[in-house]
This record gives structure tokens, sequence and C-alpha cells, in this order.
């Protein structure tokens, strides 16, 4: 379920990613979800680029980014050996001084149950991600390189959530893990390892997630184009939101449904979820086999909601 190789990336494409200055990187990019409610916060004095915004900057880098993501990728399939992975979403991530990440799963968010004595899944909690099948981090930079010390990946115990196995930096060096609670993992805080702070400390890595359905495959802008202007792009949106794609159906909420569903039992669920949303403002007035009729309390407003089946 997990492992590292070394040497993935050429030394000329890691030293163009070496050179996108401290500046350009954007607070938590790719911890943007907040969908119905549920927060996916972003790890402690963390700045990421994404594809969209890499695909506005440099060419040569972006060309870089693309061409080591997708041999992470072939690597990452062929090493875990659990089907054909499409990348769900990249970043390229810097953590500063005090940077960590506590130990989480890239699914789930897990607790640590008294019966079994192990992280599980919380299944009264939904993560914003729960197709992600595998992740992968892709050291870019290393201590004397970065001026720093600490930052390294890390295992935890399923047991109680501690480090179990460090993974020392290496420039190259590619970590690869399945993404529920048997791989429950993190960062390490980073500091400063001198007194000197020119340049910066910064740890720098190559972060993707994998899924195996094909239409959550990561939208790949093409260089120099306006994101706004991707619709007439030959490369395919994927079928939900993405966020290198604004263009693409956005996730709103989640709807509980029954396994088995009849027209009006879908109605009948879809009234239920969105009456417990609207705190008593919205009132079902009627449903038929296909419709389904809300009404504002005062009677000012009112909606209809037709399922085709």
């Amino acid at each position: 379920t997990r492992g590292t190789t070394d040497l993935v990336s050429n030394s000329r494409q890691i030293r163009l990613l070496q050179t996108i200055a401290h500046g350009e990187f954007v607070g938590s990019s790719g911890y943007e979800s907040n969908q119905d409610g549920r927060t996916y916060t972003a790890p402690q004095n963390y700045s990421g680029l994404g594809l969209r915004e890499l695909s506005e900057s440099n060419q040569e880098r972006y060309t870089a980014i693309l061409e080591t993501r997708e041999r992470v990728r072939s690597i990452v399939e062929e090493s875990l050996g659990i089907g054909k992975l499409y990348i769900d979403y990249t970043t390229l991530s810097q953590k500063t001084i005090g940077g960590a990440h506590k130990a989480h799963a890239d699914n789930c968010i897990h607790f640590f149950d008294t019966e079994t004595h192990q992280a599980e899944c919380d299944p009264g909690r939904v993560h914003p991600y729960p197709n992600r099948v595998a992740g992968s981090i892709l050291y870019l930079n290393d201590h004397e390189s970065g001026n720093f010390s600490g930052g390294e990946f890390y295992f935890a115990d399923r047991a109680n959530g501690e480090v179990s196995q460090k993974i020392p930096l290496q420039v190259g060096r590619l970590i690869y893990f399945t993404a529920g609670v048997e791989s429950l993992h993190g960062a390490l805080p980073v500091a400063q390892s001198t007194e000197d702070s020119t340049p910066e400390p910064r740890r720098l890595a190559l972060a993707m997630w994998f899924v195996k359905d094909s239409q959550l495959e990561e939208y790949v802008p093409p260089f120099g184009s306006k994101i706004e202007m991707q619709s007439s792009s030959a490369a395919k949106p994927r079928a939900v939101n993405d966020p290198n794609d604004p263009t693409a159906p956005k996730h709103l909420f989640d709807i509980p449904m029954p396994k088995s569903v009849e027209g009006r039992e879908m109605l009948q669920s879809l009234g239920a979820h969105l009456l417990s949303k609207s705190a008593g403002s919205w009132q079902i007035q009627s449903y038929n086999s296909d419709t389904l009729h809300v009404v504002f309390k005062d009677h000012t407003a009112m909606f209809s909601i037709e399922v085709g089946l």
C-alpha cells in the first residue's frame, strides 16, 4: 500500500520548479473545498500552485510540471498495482517555517475506534474527496537546497496517529501510498536550520492525488490561455467541480438516497433534505411521480423541481 523510489524527475526539471519565487505561491491552494458546510483545512504555513496558476506563468516550467506529473502517475500506477489511475489534482506545495500537516487519510476523516484500537473512517463525517484511491509526494528540495530542517513526510501508526516511519528528504524522492486509513500520513514541522534566513527557508514538493474514475480526471489548461476561455480547448473538462476549470459543473451538496429508488422516493428524499437545510423557511407543498413543489413559508415565493429518470 506504500513505497518510495528515487530520481523520478531529471535535475533540469527540478531546477526549473525550484525557481518559482516564494511570493508566487497562493495560500490554501487545493484546500478551498467547502461542500455543504464541510471544510477541508489547509496545512499550517502552507501555500501552493495548481495547474491553473502554473499555466499562466512560465511555459518552460509548465512543461516541466506536466512531464513530471505524468511520470509520477505512471510510476504510482505500476507500483501500487490497483488498476488504471487518473490524476485527480496536482499542486506544487510550499511549506515555510512552522509548516506542518497532522496525520490524516486522503479519502476519509478518521477517528480512533475504542473497539478495534485503530484508526477507522468516520461514517458520520463526509470527506470532500472520497473517490481518491492513492496519493504521492515528490520532494523537490532538501535541507541544504531549501535552507531548512525538519519537514519530513511521515507515515503514522494506525493505532495512535504517532509517527511510525519518517521518509528522509532527498531531491527527486517519490513517496506513494493508498489513500485510506491504512496509510495515515503527515509532514513534520519545517524549522530554520541556521541563524541565516537567506534564502528564506521553505520545503518544496509536488503533491498529487489519484482516482479510478476517468470522469474525475483533472482538467489540464493549455498554457497561456485565460481560464475563462477554456471552453474552446480540445482538452476535456471533467464532469464535476474542477479547480482548474471554472466552467465545469459545481458540486453543491450531497443528498442521501436509497440504494434502489423510484421517482417518488427520490423526490421524498430530496424534499426531506431540502427541508433539513432550510430551518423551516421552506415547505413542501406537493409532489407527484416526477415533480416536487416547494413554497416559502409566507407564500411569497415558490419553485418546482422536475426529475427525469
